[in-house]
């Protein structure tokens, strides 16, 4: 019985929430992005399927902003948070 416990406590962890530290693009890479000429339309698809370590602080709005990032991307991103305040990847709901 307390093999079976600790085999479902091992799978459970498993399954938890992976860090999504290695996981999430930069602000630093949408700023590459933007700094190496590729359109805000490309930049959107990007940001769209890949979520962004992005917290949403003025620092960060005025620096995409002042790479040259659209309002458009800009609010993408404020409107679809890609992480908690631990790192863990957000879920929509329902997914």
């Amino acid at each position: 019985m307390k093999r079976a416990v600790l085999v479902l406590c091992f799978l459970l962890a498993l399954a938890a929430p992976v860090r999504a530290n290695g996981l999430l693009a930069s602000i630093d890479e949408l700023v590459t992005l933007a700094e190496s000429g590729l359109s805000n339309e490309t930049i959107l698809v990007f940001v769209q399927n890949r979520p962004v370590a992005f917290s949403g602080s003025a620092g960060e709005i005025v620096r995409l902003k002042d790479a040259g990032i659209s309002e458009e991307v800009i609010r993408y991103l404020l409107d679809h948070p890609a992480a908690d305040d631990d790192g863990y990847i957000v879920e929509s709901p329902g997914a």
